[in-house]
């Protein structure tokens, strides 16, 4: 994820609180690592600056999909496959 200057100035010094408010509800009822994406995607300003592509390749436990498989070098062909330039 590369975040730019004014987003990231937005984050902190934001005046209309949605990125506060959005922090509370990561810290407390779901994990971090969708706070950017969740702030930019309902900020006016910067909804129109993503964009819609995982470059990840996470390969998630089944069922129910909500932690990612701990990768080895069994995945690596894979991985490479994908074409996601990232692994998780």
């Amino acid at each position: 994820m590369a975040l730019s200057r004014p987003f990231v100035k937005y984050c902190v010094w934001g005046l209309d609180n949605l990125p506060r408010t959005v922090l509370m509800y990561y810290n407390f009822i779901s994990s971090p690592e969708g706070y950017f994406h969740t702030v930019a995607c309902n900020t006016d300003e910067f909804k129109n600056t993503t964009m819609n592509h995982e470059l990840q390749y996470i390969l998630w436990d089944i069922p129910p999909k909500q932690h990612p498989h701990h990768l080895t070098m069994d995945d690596l062909d894979r991985m490479v496959a994908s074409g996601a330039p990232f692994a998780r």
